[in-house]
């Protein structure tokens, strides 16, 4: 049976009407201006009325908790321009409804203001939304799309889903959006609560690389969710996060997942399929919990929406998978320590798979699964090589490892991601020849103070040296420029101010998100010399107006710009 966000988000609602109904509802009667409308000062209290399409009486200010909830009668709410504030579930339950347009002086929509409200179809958010409240548009089984004023800096409906501006947050996956899969941008650091509630469509999701939790109640009741791939460094699950997710089948965790609440997984399909390492946290709490694990993938997922295949590349921790009905040679991920040299993957078609770089200007590298391939023409022919590589989460989370002698180890190209994340390491002497320093290889190193990378290096993934005293330090140094460039120029960090920048001549490579969320930046002059742009290195620079000398020969993540 479908659970009712309702009786979760709306029983505050509930208590507080009756409030009103037994000590308020005399004074505020009087105050009513009549066609239904009890109205106290400048706050809308309830309606009483019939009328299918309602126009709200000019001046009132505040829609309040519950007016119209449960309204059976309404299609259309008709709001002034005075409304500043809608209430906590103001709409919900209000099952005709299906427009409402929120003028552009609203800057407050309270949770669950339209929860329920399952014959919703056209919503338009103004200008000054500043407050989008946790599902305020959960169980909405016919909205599959929020218009939102294209002059809100706060908010932005993509492909239905409800981000903030920079799409570092998710607040709502629409219900009625018509894709069975998601794939969650790398660009989310948070989700709002409820944010997936009743989405009875989705039917595979991929978390974010970008995200540390899942919160409560995220992906609870949505019932046809069959497969899940969470990515590292994700590190937490909520309470009652997949309650009720009773089509679960599968999965997928990484290594970094050491906190589950016990109620994650309630009213849970008890078949589901943990895919996890061996001897890690998640093995423990499936076993607690009564459910299969595996160290490897059963079900295989392929992204086919609206025509377009897209090959997702192995998720981190799930062991070996067949792509396109081939075992992949590289087996599963090792945690050994030890250089690992038979890393490959099956390419098929002359395709680029997944998440490529570009590594120098005539070579790609898929980071986590080590390909290489000839990418100077993209419709050409490839040849697949090995690379050697310290092992994704070769050394992850082992605090006791101080120091390591790379040199020791042979020649190495790639370090894995999260090789060394969370380690105790204090200095780290990347040795020459190496080209990738992958996702996260450093990541919370919370002792590197001492970084050496050499001019070798021409690819550095996200959050690769994230939270380490050597980044931070250089961050907050005044007697450093804007610029943190290494190994071969490729530009990993930025830390300036300024509207209009001239990026060094000396950048071959712009990495992924350095100037993410720079909302200052209107005008950027680019290097003669530049080769690649990383994903998301400018997302969310929304003033971002004027590129200078930047040209169609220089390789642009589909991101970069977004």
């Amino acid at each position: 049976m479908r659970q009712r966000l309702k009786w979760i988000l709306g029983l505050p609602v509930a208590i507080a009407m009756a409030v009103l109904l037994i000590g308020g509802y005399v004074s505020s009667r009087a105050a009513s201006t009549g066609a239904g409308f009890n109205i106290n000062g400048k706050e809308l209290v309830s309606y009483s009325g019939t009328d299918f399409v309602v126009t709200v009486p000019d001046g009132v200010e505040v829609i309040g908790k519950g007016a119209f909830a449960a309204n059976a009668n309404i299609t259309e709410v008709i709001l002034p321009d005075s409304v500043i504030e809608i209430g906590y579930g103001a709409f919900a339950d209000c099952t005709a409804l299906q427009k409402i347009t929120l003028p552009n002086a609203v800057t407050v929509v309270g949770d669950s203001a339209f929860n329920h409200c399952t014959h919703l179809q056209s919503v338009t958010i103004g200008s000054g939304l500043r407050t989008l409240g946790s599902g305020a548009f959960a169980d909405c089984d016919s909205l599959s799309n929020v218009r939102i004023a294209a002059n809100n800096k706060n908010f932005s409906c993509v492909d239905g889903v409800i981000y903030d501006a920079s799409q570092s947050k998710i607040y709502q996956y629409l219900a009625g959006r018509q894709g069975r899969q998601y794939r969650m941008p790398d660009t989310v650091t948070d989700i709002v609560r409820y944010a997936f509630w009743g989405c009875d469509q989705l039917e595979d999701i991929t978390f974010s690389a970008g995200l540390t939790r899942i919160p409560d109640y995220a992906v609870a009741d949505a019932g046809s969710i069959e497969t899940v791939t969470i990515n590292a460094p994700l590190c937490a699950i909520g309470l009652k996060a997949f309650d009720g997710c009773r089509s679960l089948k599968q999965i997928v965790f990484p290594m970094s997942v050491t906190e589950i609440h016990d109620t994650a997984f309630d009213s849970c399909n008890k078949e589901a399929l943990f895919v996890c390492e061996a001897g890690s946290y998640v093995e423990e709490y499936a076993s607690e919990h009564g459910f299969e694990t595996n160290p490897s993938s059963v079900y295989q997922i392929s992204y086919f929406e609206e025509g377009k295949a897209e090959q997702i590349p192995q998720p981190i921790g799930s062991g070996s998978k067949p792509v396109d009905g081939k075992e992949n040679l590289s087996g599963s991920n090792t945690s050994s320590g030890n250089v690992d040299t038979a890393m490959s993957y099956q390419t098929t078609d002359g395709a680029v798979l997944g998440n490529a770089r570009i590594v120098s200007d005539r070579v790609f590298v898929m980071a986590g699964n080590m390909v290489v391939t000839d990418g100077s023409t993209l419709n050409g022919s490839q040849e697949s090589v090995t690379l050697s590589a310290v092992a994704d989460y070769a050394y992850y989370n082992q605090t006791d490892l101080t120091s390591y002698d790379f040199a020791a180890e042979g020649p190495i190209e790639v370090i894995g991601q999260l090789a060394f994340a969370r380690t105790g390491l204090m200095q780290a002497v990347l040795p020459e020849g190496l080209r990738t320093v992958s996702y996260g290889a450093f990541y919370h190193c919370d002792q590197l103070t001492d970084v050496v990378i050499p001019s070798t290096v021409t690819n550095v993934e996200a959050y690769a040296f994230e939270h380490t005293p050597w980044l931070e330090n250089w961050r907050s140094s005044s007697e450093t420029g804007d610029y943190l460039i290494v190994g071969d120029g490729v530009l990993i960090s930025y830390k300036g101010s300024d509207a209009a920048i001239v990026i060094p001549e000396d950048v071959k490579y712009i990495a992924s998100g350095v100037f993410r969320d720079h909302h200052e930046l209107t005008s950027v002059t680019f290097p003669a010399g530049l080769r690649s742009i990383g994903s998301y290195a400018f997302a969310g620079c929304s003033q971002l107006t004027e590129k200078i000398g930047l040209t169609d020969t220089v390789y642009q993540d589909t991101t970069a710009f977004e």
